[in-house]
């Protein structure tokens, strides 16, 4: 099946057509709420085996905690309620007859998680307390326009909550779960990320902190992939959630299914998804012929289809190596090349690893290519505008912390503040007002 769009003649039309013709996606009769279909799951399902056993290696437990949220207890920290009350569903009523308190339908869990864990911390041996949990949240959108798996209204997600009982042990967590985060976008997604804190009007409602990674996407514009926030005291407090009468520290994270958005957009082609091996579900798609090996996932496709339209489908969906194979011989498509090649059957068993493990490197240097070449460092105004304002790429460049001129160079530029590193020594002056730097953003407009 051919596409109809293509990536760099309408970008946006092609990412939508090629998530329903592949078969990720499909839509609901609700507003911004998407079906994942087999395809998309699994891929998700690969995802969170990832991040799950990574997590359980560090000591965290699974846990599932309700979708509701009373309305009055959403209250109790004041920040996280009047930033997430402005995108979230309340229900009323049940079976036509009105709650007592109205619920929130869960947009995040930090509050609905805190509430119990009082009661789960007794003394010192229950700290740290590590908790892991994979479910959906709804946010709904009043701002910007539903993208599938980029910006809808329920999506999946995996957030992560510990309890501490020092700062220092606090960042720690926090850095930790970030560095998992790094490890599946860059060794599995094959995604290179930039990565740094939000500015303060752009962290986490509530949090101390929040450390971010953004991706790059081809059509020049920033996604945010993940973040992991440091709580500090700001829920304890309020909330209660005490040892020996002194507030506990906290820290939270997540990563959602708009990480597979940006996987579909970055590496796939105007024929087809581009899966790296590490995440794709069928890794190779045999024709002909039966093919099992160790560690590999296999799809022996014996459909009563012809051949070339099974080839088809299969690049369609993106399957990394689909072999077509016929007596002793067999013929190779990668999915990351154009042409075909032939191969002893024989040879098979020993090519398709080393085949796999070339597609996913290759996948990664040109994905770190493209993010290189379209990562400009400036300190020049003409120069860092017509990057933003042309689609060039990301610009970086000294920041002064006023929030007020970040929004004045988004209003020149389309740029916003996506990321913030310290500045250091030295005499950098801000893009935007030329007072002196305190930090170095970076730059981008945003999904």
């Amino acid at each position: 099946m051919a596409l109809k769009n293509s990536k760099e003649g309408n970008f946006e039309a092609w990412y939508r057509e090629l998530l329903s013709a592949s078969g990720m996606v499909d839509y609901s009769p609700v507003q911004g709420c998407i079906v994942y279909r087999p395809l998309c799951y699994s891929i998700w399902e690969l995802i969170k085996q990832f991040i799950g056993s990574r997590l359980r290696e560090a000591g965290y437990q699974d846990c599932y905690f309700p979708m509701f949220i009373p309305f009055s207890l959403m209250k109790k920290v004041d920040e996280h309620f009047r930033v997430f009350s402005r995108e979230s569903v309340i229900a009323g009523e049940a079976a036509a007859v009105p709650l007592n308190d109205r619920l929130i339908i869960r947009p995040t869990s930090e509050i609905i998680m805190y509430e119990v864990f009082r009661g789960w911390i007794k003394s010192g041996k229950d700290l740290p307390l590590l908790v892991n949990q994979f479910c959906s949240v709804v946010r709904w959108e009043t701002y910007k326009k539903n993208m599938p798996l980029i910006r809808d209204n329920e999506f999946m997600w995996q957030e992560s909550h510990s309890v501490h009982l020092t700062e220092k042990e606090t960042d720690l967590f926090v850095r930790m779960v970030f560095d998992i985060y790094r490890e599946l976008f860059e060794d599995y997604l094959a995604i290179p990320v930039f990565e740094g804190f939000k500015p303060e009007h752009r962290k986490f409602a509530g949090a101390l902190y929040t450390l971010a990674f953004e991706g790059l996407m081809p059509d020049i514009k920033s996604v945010q992939l993940a973040t992991s926030h440091s709580l500090g005291r700001n829920f304890s407090e309020p909330m209660d959630l005490r040892l020996d009468g002194k507030a506990l520290w906290q820290a939270s994270n997540g990563v959602t299914t708009r990480v597979i958005g940006s996987l579909v957009m970055v590496h796939s082609d105007n024929k087809g998804l581009v899966l790296p091996p590490k995440i794709a579900p069928v890794q190779c798609a045999v024709i002909g012929s039966c093919l099992d090996i160790p560690g590999v996932r296999i799809y022996n496709d014996e459909r009563k289809l012809g051949n070339k339209e099974k080839v088809s489908e299969h690049t369609l969906k993106g399957v990394p190596v689909i072999i077509v194979a016929s007596g002793n011989s067999a013929v190779v498509y990668r999915r990351d090349r154009a042409e075909p090649y032939s191969i002893k059957a024989s040879e098979l068993g020993g090519a398709v690893p080393k085949l796999l493990a070339e597609i996913q490197d290759g996948l990664l240097r040109k994905s770190r290519e493209f993010r290189e070449s379209h990562y400009f460092r400036t300190d020049a105004w003409d120069e860092f505008r017509d990057v933003l304002v042309s689609k060039r790429g990301f610009a970086e460049s000294g920041w002064c912390g006023d929030v007020d001129c970040a929004k004045r160079i988004k209003d020149q530029t389309k740029g916003s503040l996506r990321l913030i590193n310290p500045v250091g020594s030295g005499s950098a002056r801000c893009i935007g007002c030329s007072n002196k730097a305190r930090f170095t953003g970076i730059f981008a407009e945003a999904y």
